[in-house]
């Protein structure tokens, strides 16, 4: 995971430290300070993997001995800033001469800004450390360098209480998209983010401390230190921590289970009752089909005796019928007298007529009501026969529902109680 990493520090006469100093150790270089006559030889220091010095726009190459030896020259005070350094994390994702060539441009960067010369060292890690901890020391003069490479007026936009917080964020800013974008270029998905672990929202860690090289020295040889054991004692901290919420996250997600569980359970048991209510339904349903289906049978076969009945009297009506026009013939083809004679037979004869003929459109009347009845009771026949077969197929669905799993939390709507078609 690429690491952000940026700092701003100061090189001054007040602590007893020289610039030329500092530029011979980062770049492994041997330099003669003239100002005090120290030779420092670091050209046997291992790990400097380049050292190179970056004039800003308009100005020629310089040499890192002159350089220096300007920058101690031009401070006068006994407590002057004679350098300022800008350390950085350079992204372990990327090889050696990527991060040579991200440091170059950086610096690069801080020239054209400040307008004044600047000297990259990229530094490998040390074996006995982090081998992620490739990193630069980038060295810039307190003052602007002209186009002759003299130095001119003091630099104090960092200095500055105003000023200055605002140009270490630019500064932090300039690297943060400096370093993603090489990032991007090498194929590579991490990022650096110059935020706090705070601002980010990640709570589940702690930040990353600079132990120094002080501290980084005495742990190296086995010395425990107090930043040392501040540092596991905040890691243990965060660990607990971390593991609490954890418990705490799980014990949520058991209770959510628990209930999950017992609303499941509870829609089971719903279910089973519902179910339980529409078998019963469903028997009595079926009772009362199958009683309706008797009726209609029942209806049916009286509607047949019924129609026997009413031939049995068509057929009598016809031969009450065809006596008396037989009679009638009889009589007309006797004489006038016999006529005379025979006229109260003939009047008894009418009236037996008039009362078959009442009696043939009773039998008829009788015959048409009984045909109507014949044909609901067909109908009805028809729709107990449907009935039968509506509830048969709900009988064999409550069979399905019965074998099928048991249902989720949310039951379905139940279906209505009565067949299609049903009607009282």
């Amino acid at each position: 995971m690429a690491i952000y990493h940026l700092s701003v520090s100061v090189v001054s006469r007040s602590t007893g430290r020289s610039a030329v100093a500092a530029a011979a150790y980062r770049a492994g270089a041997c330099l003669r300070d003239e100002r005090t006559g120290v030779v420092h030889d670091y050209t046997r220091r291992g790990g400097v993997l380049s050292a190179e010095v970056v004039a800003p726009p308009g100005c020629a190459a310089l040499d890192r001995e002159r350089l220096w030896q300007a920058a101690e020259a031009a401070e006068r005070r006994k407590d002057a800033r004679t350098a300022r350094e800008v350390r950085i994390a350079l992204p372990a994702e990327l090889d050696v001469e990527a991060c040579r060539d991200l440091a170059r441009r950086f610096g690069q960067w801080l020239a054209e800004r400040y307008r004044t010369a600047v000297d990259v060292a990229v530094h490998a890690p040390d074996p006995a450390g982090d081998e992620r901890n490739v990193h630069a020391h980038i060295l810039m003069p307190t003052r602007e360098m002209g186009a002759d490479g003299t130095f001119g007026a003091k630099l104090r936009v960092l200095d500055d209480r105003a000023a200055g917080p605002a140009e270490i964020e630019a500064m932090r800013v300039a690297w943060e998209e400096m370093a993603n974008r090489a990032l991007a270029a090498a194929g590579v998905d991490a990022r650096i983010d110059r935020r706090s672990l705070v601002e980010q929202g990640i709570t589940d860690r702690p930040a990353s401390w600079h132990r120094g090289p002080g501290a980084t020295a005495l742990e190296r040889r086995g010395v425990r230190t107090e930043i040392e054991e501040r540092w596991q004692d905040l890691v243990a901290f965060y660990e607990v921590r971390t593991l609490l919420e954890q418990r705490r996250v799980a014990e949520a997600e058991l209770a959510r289970l628990r209930a999950e569980a017992a609303a499941v359970e509870a829609a089971i048991i719903e279910e089973q009752r519902a179910e339980a209510a529409r078998r019963a339904e469903l028997l009595r349903r079926s009772h009362e089909i199958r009683a309706a289906a008797q009726r209609a049978e029942a209806a049916l076969i009286e509607a047949e005796r019924a129609e026997r009945e009413a031939c049995t009297w068509r057929m009598r009506v016809n031969e009450v019928r065809a006596e008396a026009q037989r009679e009638v013939k009889r009589l007309r083809a006797q004489g006038w007298f016999a006529r005379l004679l025979l006229r109260g037979e003939i009047r008894r004869a009418e009236e037996a007529l008039r009362e078959a003929r009442a009696e043939a459109r009773t039998a008829q009347e009788r015959w048409e009501e009984r045909a109507r009845w014949r044909k609901r009771a067909a109908e009805d026949a028809e729709r107990a026969r449907r009935d039968l077969r509506a509830l048969e197929a709900a009988e064999k669905a409550a069979e399905a529902l019965r074998q099928r799993p048991p249902p989720g939390p949310e039951p379905g709507p139940e279906p209505s109680p009565d067949p299609p078609g049903w009607k009282i």
